[in-house]
């Protein structure tokens, strides 16, 4: 994966894989979603029941649970928010019903899916 253009705090890291910073991986597929839907930043675990947010949060913990982890309870160690192992299948399971009866859906799910097997989150910008 190419190099970021990430600052975070007063750290520039310019120039850093993002495979190399751990976590740092699933910042950007968080910022990336966020810009998808059109959400503020850092808003994707705020307590709502509106649909771009839950939608939005399936569709993270779907593409997390798929690339980066092994097991549910693994995942649920990194999100904030409180969840458990039957959220992160619930997540899972949604978004795959999603993507095979919502066009709509399965257009933004692609979307962030190449971005990561494309290597499109290589420069969030902030």
């Amino acid at each position: 994966m190419e190099a970021t253009g990430l600052v975070i705090g007063k750290r520039d890291l310019t120039g850093v894989s993002v495979y190399s910073i751990p976590g740092l991986v699933r910042v950007t597929l968080q910022m990336k979603i966020e810009d998808l839907w059109g959400l503020d930043r850092g808003s994707l675990f705020r307590r709502t029941r509106l649909a771009e947010y839950v939608l939005a949060r399936h569709m993270y913990i779907s593409l997390c649970f798929d690339f980066f982890c092994s097991s549910p309870s693994i995942l649920v160690r990194r999100l904030p928010g409180g969840f458990d192992h039957s959220t992160i299948y619930h997540c899972h399971k949604t978004c795959r019903n999603l993507v095979e009866t919502d066009r709509w859906f399965r257009e933004k799910y692609l979307e962030a899916r190449e971005g990561i097997l494309s290597g499109l989150l290589t420069g969030p910008k902030i």
